[in-house]
């Protein structure tokens, strides 16, 4: 399995989803946004725009944005932010990506590869008083409080009920690392949510 890298400087993230969306939006494609004081999901809409949850959606701003992992089941882009609005992209993906960003960043071959999960914080809950929009569901744990999660993107039943929980899909590649044949995770990317079973 090959694993194509594209890299951009002096972008900001805006510019760089738009400029990876032709492969991004192939699948539905999910954000996950970091700021100085949330950390949250986005769906990544038709036209490269940012889809939050109603608590989050209204006047969100994405200049406090400092890194960002975008990522479907095709690609995945990460943005990592300098001063002030721009920053550094990369674009990996099994897929041919040399339409994407301005710089090649090598390949990968491998025939190692393992899916992971990661389960999320918190279980399915109903969305009482302020209600979720289409295609979302909220998590809820007592020790981290609640978490809106796109999730299902292709229309399937959202996850509301005690003891449902989601998990996040990655996949791992793996390489010699030394010369005594030692194998380690050399890159990771992430796919997708899904339900856990």
């Amino acid at each position: 399995m090959t694993l194509y890298a594209r890299a951009g400087n002096n972008i900001s993230f805006q510019e760089a989803l738009k400029n990876c969306s032709g492969i991004l939006l192939e699948h539905p494609a999910i954000a996950l946004l970091y700021t100085p004081s949330w950390c949250g999901f986005a769906q990544v809409g038709e036209a490269a725009n940012l889809i939050l949850s109603q608590r989050h959606g209204e006047g969100f701003d994405p200049d406090p944005v400092f890194e960002a992992r975008v990522f479907s089941e095709v690609a995945e882009l990460r943005w990592l932010k300098n001063w002030p609005n721009e920053g550094r992209a990369a674009l990996i993906s099994e897929q041919d990506i040399s339409g994407y960003l301005d710089q090649p960043a090598g390949t990968y071959t491998s025939d190692n590869c393992l899916d992971q999960r990661y389960l999320l914080w918190g279980e399915g809950i109903e969305a009482a008083n302020d209600a979720l929009p289409d295609r979302w569901s909220r998590l809820a744990m007592a020790r981290v409080g609640t978490i809106d999660v796109p999730y299902p993107l292709d229309g399937r039943e959202v996850v509301t009920g005690k003891g449902e929980r989601l998990q996040l899909l990655t996949r791992e590649y793996l390489d010699v690392i030394d010369d005594f044949g030692n194998v380690a995770v050399v890159e990771e990317r992430l796919l997708k949510l899904e339900k856990a079973k």
